[in-house]
């Protein structure tokens, strides 16, 4: 007589035992070791947090621009832009304009009625801010500095009185060398400060309250091209909806100061 399987059998319980001693081992071993982990966990959250904190933070404006043309030139240019359009490519007076918009010449226009080659910058707790427009609590001027030989100044400021204030440091690269004053030195508003560089002198921004001014103050000083350079590498020129032909392209300004970037 065959012998016939017993399905009311019950589970092979050296395999349950097997299974259960080993989630045991495994929480014993994550208890005597909790510290480990927990640190794995925490200090990844530590240096995110300490990353965005010190990050300077970018800003970035955009805004759109309709391509105009005569109807002589839309009449010369169609047969040359539909196929171009076919190809997903960009057509010929789009490219122009993308090239026009970002060239060095346009900015230069845009870096000498804006003053974008001195930069102020308040130095916070974390990271500095760059401060723009009647939020600078004073105006450098630095016309006396020779831009042919001095590439980059920099001067540290803290605040003073209402007639003057206190010169932490002035830095920069001049002739090919590199100098440093480090001195403090009190300065009253008007008056020049003698430079390796050339003279600066530091006025009172008439539209700022002075009384605000509660943070160093950094102020950075280049020559012309570097400035051009750092703002057209952030400028960005792209086409709308090229396959459609679209005459629209979209200008876009990436920078620490939303009122600057909306002024270049």
């Amino acid at each position: 007589m065959e012998n016939t399987p017993n399905i009311h059998s019950k589970p092979n319980t050296s395999l349950l035992e097997q299974q259960n001693a080993t989630l045991v081992e495994v929480v014993r071993i994550f208890l005597s070791r909790w510290r480990w982990f927990a640190m794995s966990l925490i200090f990844p959250v530590i240096v995110a947090m300490a990353v965005v904190r010190t990050s300077q933070p970018q800003y970035v404006r955009s805004a759109s621009v309709m391509i105009k043309e005569t109807v002589g030139d839309k009449a010369a240019g169609n047969d040359l832009d539909a196929i171009l359009s076919q190809q997903n490519y960009v057509s010929s007076k789009i490219s122009n304009e993308i090239v026009a918009f970002k060239s060095p010449t346009l900015m230069s226009e845009g870096v000498k009625r804006l003053g974008l080659d001195t930069e102020y910058s308040i130095m916070g707790q974390f990271h500095k801010q760059v401060v723009y427009g009647s939020s600078v609590p004073v105006s450098v001027d630095f016309s006396g500095v020779n831009n042919g030989s001095v590439n980059e100044v920099k001067l540290e400021a803290v605040e003073g009185s209402e007639t003057e204030f206190t010169v932490r440091r002035i830095e920069g690269y001049a002739d090919g060398s590199r100098f440093k004053l480090r001195n403090s030195m009190n300065v009253s508003f008007g008056e020049e400060i003698s430079t390796p560089a050339g003279p600066i002198k530091v006025t009172a921004n008439e539209y700022s309250k002075l009384s605000d001014w509660t943070r160093p103050l950094l102020v950075t000083h280049r020559t012309n091209a570097a400035t051009i350079g750092i703002f057209v590498s952030k400028l960005t020129v792209v086409p709308e909806d090229v396959k459609n032909r679209s005459d629209i392209i979209t200008i876009s300004v990436k920078d620490y100061n939303i009122a600057r970037a909306e002024d270049v």
